[in-house]
């Protein structure tokens, strides 16, 4: 039995799904054997399968044609991957992202011990075209990585991880940021709560709706900072999103909410504001505590400190009211799951990688 099975859906997007694809082929640090990749297209009309035939030269490729009609949606195709999925672990990225080389290795990083949650990681914002062969030759990877001083590269959740945490613990509805852009899930329990709800039909929520439930069951949600992809670029008429999408936001809205109400216990128009604006507008549900006891702050700088700083942590985070702060100057050894797995405590430790801390505050008034 395979543990990871990748499912990308696709509509219409066979040049960037070469490019998504073809970045497979490089994974370093897990055995090719042990994962598969299913390629869901979603009733395609631009000759997707056989653009991409032979791209993969170094791993299992299953593609599946849905024929066009009225119940098509990115729900349907990934539930359709979900049923055809051999791995315990289902992986979901889009037909427009590109994992870097270590994918596999930082999610079984995680996924290493147990199974029982839900990962996710961040993107990078590739601001214009690329080609296939900058894909190939590794340009792609070289060219875009996290910087603090790039802005244009930063998607919406690195401001608000850098606000709340990088651990998942210290946030109030984690599930808002669980995105299928760059998601794992136990396929187990993602079959529990019935996949993704095939009535969202229109654009977005739709994987959100999917981490709640599962959040809602009591599954556990992890940050893995180190877990990230390249979104690649597509803007259509100088908008990065559709007013059909925007739309299409709004209806969801409406059945999301008609399904899980009172959620975050605000008025309704504030929760359609919210999934319209979630990049600013997370602090309407996301309110932390302004006032502690004490705040401390904890600069991890010397490896050889590792085990004496979980004992303090553990020990720091038993009692009420502080505010803890860890800063990770070294971000290579295991600090960042071990904070995660310790749950919600009296105090739960916030936790930020240094080299992912932005120099500008991100957070707007609205």
């Amino acid at each position: 039995m395979k543990k990871y099975s990748f499912i990308i859906p696709t509509y219409q997007s066979k040049v960037m799904l070469k490019n998504s694809l073809e970045a497979i082929n490089f994974l370093e640090g897990y055995p090719k054997e042990k994962f598969e990749v299913i390629v869901v297209d979603d009733g395609s009309m631009d000759g997707t399968k056989d653009f991409i035939k032979g791209v993969n030269r170094n791993y299992e490729l299953k593609y599946v044609y849905l024929e066009r009609c009225e119940d098509s949606c990115r729900s349907r195709a990934r539930n359709f991957g979900m049923k055809n999925a051999e791995g315990e672990i289902l992986i979901f990225i889009d037909a427009d992202i590109i994992i870097r080389k270590d994918y596999l290795k930082e999610v079984e990083r995680y996924y290493c011990t147990n199974n029982e949650f839900v990962l996710v990681g961040p993107r990078i914002m590739i601001p214009h075209d690329i080609t296939y062969e900058t894909v190939q030759s590794g340009q792609v990877f070289e060219e875009f990585t996290f910087d603090c001083s790039r802005v244009e590269l930063h998607e919406f959740r690195c401001g608000v991880f850098n606000e709340l945490s990088y651990n998942a613990s210290a946030i109030l509805y984690p599930f808002l940021y669980g995105q299928s852009c760059n998601l794992a899930v136990p396929k187990k329990w993602l079959e529990k709560v019935n996949g993704f709800d095939e009535d969202l039909k229109a654009w977005g929520l739709e994987d959100i709706e999917a981490v709640y439930k599962l959040w809602k069951e009591g599954l556990k949600f992890y940050i893995n900072s180190k877990l990230e992809v390249l979104h690649q670029f597509h803007w259509f008429e100088g908008k990065i999103v559709e007013d059909d999408k925007i739309a299409g936001v709004e209806e969801n809205t409406r059945l999301f909410l008609l399904k899980h109400s009172n959620i975050f216990n605000i008025p309704e128009e504030k929760v359609y504001e919210l999934f319209k604006g979630l990049a600013i507008r997370f602090w309407y549900v996301e309110k932390q505590a302004s006032e502690y006891t004490n705040r401390i702050v904890i600069e991890f700088k010397d490896r050889n400190t590792l085990e004496d700083l979980k004992e303090t942590i553990a020990a720091l985070s038993n009692r009420k009211g502080l505010e803890i702060v860890i800063n990770d100057h070294i971000e290579d050894t295991d600090l960042d799951i071990w904070i995660q797995f310790l749950g919600r405590r009296n105090s739960t430790p916030k936790y930020y990688p240094v080299s992912r801390k932005l120099l500008v505050k991100q957070r707007q008034t609205v």
